[in-house]
């Protein structure tokens, strides 16, 4: 299965930090002599630079968009965990909260409502005596716990039990989980979970740090390996490797793959590349 994608920008460094949110902001992070240095792109105002004064490296960010009232939002690995800073749109840090979660975490989704969504690790899940945690948590960035949970309904229904969580998305108001063992897709909102798709048991697939987007057609996924499947609502029929090509038809030598509610974006050699989604 192939997909055409539109050039959208010039090529950026390999060596960097990418994200782009579901407004098609695009945010390239990369080391600098005081901290890391954003690129950051918007349709209104194009491409504006924001310097972060924190001493680490780009690959240790976990996060960095932009939320409410101009302001960013990072996630980071510091020297006691997970970190949430929160700084001005000239990068002034406003204030730092360290997350009271264990290392393990696959994936970090910051909605339209500035809530941060967290999928846990096999191994913060299940720890030596049993469970040690649930699966999915949700923070505001003020650090306040709104959400945790969903594994007690998965079990309520009969469905899989979460081990590790591949990807965390959003789609009309509802969140969605892609987990293992194979690949199951949970609906939920902070009440119940709505519905779950089971893909079938000869489907097995490693996702790694994966990511998700759901469209019309079906459910979107990207590894940590910079790969694409799709797989239709219709999850009896298996998942198809996706190539991501440009309008000429030429494979495209991905760095980076960003998936949200509206498109997909390829951080690619030749440029950064989107594929809208229906």
């Amino acid at each position: 299965m192939n997909i055409e994608m539109t050039k959208v920008h010039p090529p950026v460094t390999k060596e960097c930090f990418f994200h782009v949110d579901v407004q098609g902001r695009i945010y390239v992070g990369v080391n600098h002599a005081k901290g890391i240095l954003f690129s950051i792109y918007d349709n209104q105002s194009g491409w504006t630079q924001t310097e972060i004064p924190i001493q680490i490296t780009y690959d240790e960010i976990a996060l960095f968009q932009q939320c409410k009232e101009n302001k960013y939002a990072m996630v980071y690995r510091g020297e006691d965990g997970w970190c949430l800073s929160i700084h001005t749109s000239t990068g002034k840090m406003i204030r730092s909260i360290t997350l009271p979660l264990p290392l393990d975490i696959i994936c970090w989704y910051l909605d339209e409502r500035d809530l941060l969504w967290i999928g846990m690790g096999e191994e913060s899940i299940f720890g030596d005596e049993g469970c040690e945690c649930d699966s999915v948590y949700c923070y505001s960035l003020d650090g306040e716990l709104v959400f945790s949970g969903i594994d007690e309904d998965l079990s309520d229904m009969c469905a899989p039990n979460i081990c590790e969580c591949y990807a965390i998305a959003r789609k009309d108001g509802l969140m969605y989980v892609a987990y293992y063992p194979d690949l199951v897709i949970a609906a939920f909102d902070e009440t119940s979970i709505k519905r779950v798709w089971v893909l079938n048991e000869n489907s097995q697939f490693d996702f790694g740090y994966g990511q998700l987007s759901i469209s019309r057609e079906g459910f979107w996924l990207a590894t940590d390996e910079h790969a694409l499947y799709f797989v239709s609502h219709h999850v009896n029929e298996g998942m198809k490797q996706v190539k991501c090509c440009d309008i000429s038809g030429k494979e495209l030598h991905i760095h980076a793959l960003k998936l949200t509610e509206k498109a997909i974006y390829a951080h690619t050699d030749t440029g950064i590349y989107q594929y809208e989604l229906q």
